[in-house]
C-alpha cells in the first residue's frame, strides 16, 4: 500500500493495470492538483483521489473491469455521467463509453474488479440467473445507511500517513460493495439517456484525439457522431456543462499544460508547446492560459 499522499498526472494513473485510458481536462481558473493513494489487493484495485479545481473529467476501463465509484466530498454540483449526484449516490461503470465526471474541489473513490465475478457473485445473492441479472451502467441512488456504511469502509482503509488496513479489510470491503448494489441492481433499465450522451462524446472525443491539434468544427463533429447539433450539443452539455468547442479547447489547454510541467526548461519551450496544440496566437495563448491556470506558461514549473 503507498501510504503518502501523492500528487498525479492523468499519464501517472493511466499506468494502473485497470485504466486504459484517463483525461482530466480543467475548466476553472486555479492551480491544478490531482493527488490521492492507491491500493491494490488481488481481488481489485482501489484508488482514493482529490481533485482540485473544477475539473472534467474521462475514464476508459480496460475490458472485463467494472468500477464503483463513490464520492466522499465535493463543491457545489457534482455531476457522474451528466447526472447531478447526492449524498445517495454511487456510480457503477460496466460499458465500453467509460464515465465523465464533473466537479470542483472534489474526493472520491474508485473501485475496479472483474466485471464477471460481479455479475455471478450478485447473481448468486439476488437469488436469479445470470442471465436474468442486469449489472446497471450508471448512476445508482440507494437508501443513506447503505452508502453511509460503504463511505465509512472506504475512509478507513484509503486513509494516508501510514495507516495500514485492518485484518479482514478486503473480505469487509467486498461485502461492503455488494451490499450496496444489491440495492439498485435489479431496478435499473438497460439503456438510457446518459448512456446515449456517452456514447455521442466518446466519438467526438476519438475524432479530437486523431486529428490533435486541430479543433474540430461542428459540422465534422456531427458527421462523425452521427447526430445533429442539438443532440450533439445537449450530450456535451448533460455531461460537461460546457459546448464542443469550449470543451476542446479547454482541452488542448489542459494538455499543453501537462506537457510544459514534464518539459526541461529551455529556450522557446512556450512557443513551441503552444504550436503543438494548435495555438497560433501566442499572445491570446498566455492570457488564456492564465486566465485559466492562475499564472502565465512561462511561470508553469517545468521538468
Amino acid at each position: 500500500m503507498n501510504t503518502d499522499n501523492e500528487s498525479f498526472l492523468d499519464e501517472d494513473l493511466e499506468r494502473i493495470d485497470v485504466v486504459a485510458e484517463m483525461d482530466h481536462t480543467q475548466l476553472g481558473p486555479g492551480s491544478p492538483e490531482l493527488s490521492g493513494v492507491t491500493l491494490p489487493d488481488k481481488h481489485f484495485t482501489m484508488a482514493r483521489l482529490k481533485l482540485q479545481p473544477l475539473f472534467l473529467g474521462h475514464t476508459v476501463l480496460r475490458p472485463g473491469v467494472a468500477l464503483l465509484w463513490v464520492p466522499l466530498s465535493w463543491k457545489g454540483d457534482y455531476r457522474f455521467n451528466g447526472s447531478i449526484i447526492d449524498n445517495s449516490t454511487v456510480g457503477l461503470v460496466t460499458g465500453a463509453e467509460g464515465y465523465f465526471t464533473r466537479g470542483e474541489d472534489a474526493e472520491v473513490v474508485g473501485i475496479a474488479l472483474p466485471q464477471a465475478t460481479l455479475h455471478d457473485d450478485l447473481s448468486v445473492l439476488a437469488g436469479v440467473s445470470r442471465d436474468e441479472l442486469l449489472l446497471p451502467d450508471g448512476p445508482l441512488s440507494m437508501p443513506a445507511p447503505v452508502i453511509q456504511r460503504l463511505r465509512r469502509v472506504l475512509v478507513q482503509h484509503t486513509a494516508v500517513g501510514g495507516v495500514s488496513p485492518a485484518p479482514g479489510w478486503a473480505q469487509s470491503l467486498r461485502e461492503g460493495i455488494l451490499e450496496t448494489l444489491l440495492t439498485a441492481t435489479l431496478t435499473i433499465s438497460n439503456r438510457s439517456r446518459d448512456e446515449q450522451d456517452r456514447i455521442i462524446v466518446r466519438r467526438a472525443e476519438e475524432y479530437f484525439m486523431s486529428s490533435f491539434p486541430n479543433q474540430p468544427s461542428l459540422i465534422e463533429l456531427c458527421q462523425v457522431t452521427g447526430v445533429g447539433k442539438n443532440s450533439l450539443y445537449g450530450a456535451f452539455q448533460s455531461l460537461f456543462g460546457e459546448s464542443p468547442a469550449a470543451y476542446f479547447r479547454k482541452r488542448r489547454y489542459s494538455a499543453s499544460r501537462r506537457v510544459l510541467t514534464r518539459s526541461p526548461k529551455e529556450r522557446g519551450l512556450v512557443k513551441r508547446v503552444a504550436l503543438d496544440h494548435g495555438f497560433t496566437e501566442l499572445g491570446r495563448f498566455s492570457a488564456e492560459y492564465r486566465q485559466l491556470f492562475g499564472e502565465l506558461p512561462s511561470r508553469t514549473p517545468t521538468g
